[in-house]
């Protein structure tokens, strides 16, 4: 059996006594040889580090593009490093969207993060416009390229995320992914890239984890279902 990438981004949700719980409860679940990642918010970085087992990673949602300063809010690298965090998250769209975070902005947090031994989950996608258009995977490489130079300098990970598939209950059909991760594969070993991880993230559940693993991607990235104790018994061993 090969062993895949499940990480679970909680996105901002749940308050402290519901976190607890749930970090309790994934970590007495069963668990194979699956590489299992935890992404919480930040406030609760801490109570994830004493809860969980060394053997379940700690990933954070974002990272500040400033090495430390007079940056009020913000967490950088260094803080997340110390407090055990092995992945964090970058480029994901709703940053792009709500936070208009730019491709110029995004290089600045991947050498942060690689500054500190952390590795990215560099995330891409198309909007359903440029999936209808058929301009999609031009819109993909053109991503991926724009902060390959500094992305390939040390380990990440690469994750789709179509747009349209975020929160629609909906993922995408199996063979699209397909198409994409082959896509992402070629550009990569184009670039002479080899060794990272990519994901699929897009209304993942238990019901369809396994299809889209099947589809060739080395794991899943899984937003709502993160929260349904249901839910994460069955991922964790896809």
């Amino acid at each position: 059996m090969h062993s895949h990438f499940i990480a679970f981004n909680w996105k901002m949700n749940a308050k402290k006594e519901e976190a607890m719980d749930l970090l309790k409860y994934v970590a007495s679940l069963e668990r194979n040889e699956n590489e299992v990642l935890i992404i919480p918010p930040f406030v609760y970085l801490e109570m994830a580090l004493h809860l969980l087992p060394r053997s379940i990673l700690l990933g954070a949602q974002d990272v500040s593009s400033k090495k430390e300063g007079a940056y009020t809010g913000e967490i950088s690298a260094a803080m997340l490093k110390s407090m055990g965090v092995r992945y964090v998250l970058v480029g994901h769209s709703e940053r792009r969207k709500y936070f208009l975070e730019n491709e110029e902005i995004l290089i600045e947090k991947i050498e942060r993060l690689h500054e500190n031994g952390i590795s990215p989950i560099f995330c891409v996608g198309e909007s359903l416009q440029l999936r209808k258009s058929g301009e999609y995977l031009d819109f993909l490489k053109d991503q991926v390229l724009k902060v390959l130079p500094s992305l390939k300098k040390k380990p990440f990970v690469l994750a789709y995320e179509p747009i349209w598939s975020i929160g629609s209950s909906n993922a995408a059909r199996v063979e699209d992914i397909k198409e994409v991760s082959s896509f992402l594969r070629g550009i990569l070993k184009k670039e002479e890239v080899i060794g990272n991880s990519i994901l699929y993230g897009g209304s993942v559940n238990s019901s369809c984890a396994n299809d889209i693993i099947s589809s060739g991607v080395d794991g899943v990235l899984v937003g709502g279902a993160s929260l349904k104790k249901e839910e994460l018994s069955s991922l964790m061993l896809v």
